[in-house]
């Protein structure tokens, strides 16, 4: 059995991806919220898988490429502070992104600074990869 939850702040990405979803899985649920880099849980946890695609570095910002470094470890780390909170024990993050504003070694360490365990990088291809972690069973 599989609940899906679809988060975007736009109203129409979130229409799109719900018609993409729906043959598959009509009880996705859908919330539209801004989220932001502060160390809040996501809404409508919690889950025991999150998966982001191409959605990190916009939630960091994109312009944090001119930022300073160390402030731009910090929005992801809170960012990944949010979502570690808002997984199950045992949970699983799951991220699809691009080296554009953190390089892929600082996202590996961003996510074990943030208590993620079996942290790592599953695919790279150029600057996009596949990463993820998981929650401890325990906390």
């Amino acid at each position: 059995l599989v609940h899906l939850t679809l988060i975007d702040q736009d109203p129409d990405l979130l229409a799109i991806a719900y018609d993409k979803v729906a043959d598959y899985c009509p009880d996705a649920v859908t919330i539209q919220a801004t989220i932001v880099p502060d160390g809040e849980p996501l809404p409508g946890g919690p889950y025991d898988v999150v998966l982001a695609s191409l959605a990190l570095h916009v939630l960091v910002g994109h312009d944090s490429e001119r930022s300073d470094p160390a402030e731009v470890e910090t929005r992801y780390e809170l960012l990944l502070q949010g979502i570690r909170d808002t997984l199950t024990p045992g949970g699983h993050l799951i991220i699809g992104d691009h080296v554009g504003v953190l390089p892929l070694y600082r996202h590996l360490k961003a996510l074990e600074r943030t208590g993620f365990v079996d942290v790592d990088c599953a695919w790279r291809v150029d600057d996009f990869f596949v990463i993820g972690g998981r929650v401890p069973d325990t906390p």
